[in-house]
């Protein structure tokens, strides 16, 4: 098997029937599909065995999970050389699983392989900055070069360095940033990861004004991954500076709740990074 897509769902049964219609269009065919299942009724039934004729789906059932939780649930079925972990809302466009194994195939090849964002209608996501030309991922571009519906990772490396960190991803404490954290672990190890603009994911945008809790909540998330990954004063003052700066910006041209989603941004980030579990957490890594 070549490819393993572990996606975690709760009731999403239309959202999960257009990303199998755009794998349906993918020339590589060689795949499994790993559904970890949360609703806890029958509701993916129907469309898993419509679907079930195209590729193999393994259908695993669950309690409400983390989100990283029930994917590192899912992926313990995993049998590709390269694993996927695809939102259940977003749609690969028609060369992804093609040129991922391009990549995988390729003289120097990389572990792990990271894309483009766009919304559903081909615009530029609005889900924060991201690299504009394909590179070799290092400790820094990572932040702007990784997001978790959109990596590919080599099975045997994903294993290695003990996949998912299930303190993280929404519904953790650390809400976010979970897939930067993955991938600084993989570099770390000495694996080498690829970001190909070229390689792209749609993803309904999701709006800058999200509610305080939640802003905290992705906060939370990137800080204790830079703690965590001992990232550089540069890269820690930027990711601190940035959303404080946005909070200052807005409250001047009145925009109280963009003003009100940035520094709820940076009271997360700097509350998680100097947190004890980030402390912790560092010492091991």
């Amino acid at each position: 098997m070549r490819f393993s897509l572990v996606i975690a769902t709760i009731d999403r049964v239309k959202e999960l029937k257009k990303f199998f219609e755009g794998l349906e269009k993918q020339k590589t065919k060689d795949l499994e599909v790993i559904i970890v299942d949360q609703s806890g009724d029958d509701r993916y039934v129907e469309l898993i065995e419509q679907y079930n004729k195209i590729w193999p789906i393994i259908h695993v059932r669950t309690g409400k999970m983390k989100v990283r939780a029930a994917t590192v649930f899912g992926t313990e079925k995993a049998t590709g050389d390269i694993i996927t972990f695809p939102d259940d809302d977003c749609i690969y466009t028609p060369t992804v699983l093609e040129q991922v194994d391009q990549h995988f195939r390729s003289k120097d090849a990389p572990q792990f392989v990271t894309g483009s964002v766009v919304n559903l209608d081909g615009n530029p996501t609005k889900m924060g900055r991201w690299l504009t030309s394909s590179t070799w991922l290092n400790a820094k571009n990572i932040w702007t070069g990784l997001i978790e519906f959109n990596v590919f990772v080599s099975r045997a490396a994903y294993e290695a360095v003990g996949g998912y960190d299930t303190d993280m991803g929404l519904g953790a404490k650390f809400g976010a940033a979970e897939g930067p954290d993955l991938g600084l672990r993989l570099l770390k190890r000495g694996y080498k990861g690829y970001f190909d603009k070229n390689l792209v994911v749609m993803h309904p945008d999701k709006p800058i004004t999200i509610n305080g809790p939640r802003a905290i909540s992705y906060g939370l998330g990137h800080g204790y991954a830079m703690r965590k990954n001992n990232s550089g004063l540069d890269t820690v003052g930027v990711f601190l500076f940035r959303p404080l700066a946005g909070a200052f910006l807005n409250l001047i041209s009145n925009d109280k709740k963009k003003a009100s989603y940035y520094w709820n941004t940076f009271v997360g980030r700097s509350k998680a990074y100097f947190s004890k579990e980030a402390r912790i957490a560092s010492r091991k890594s």
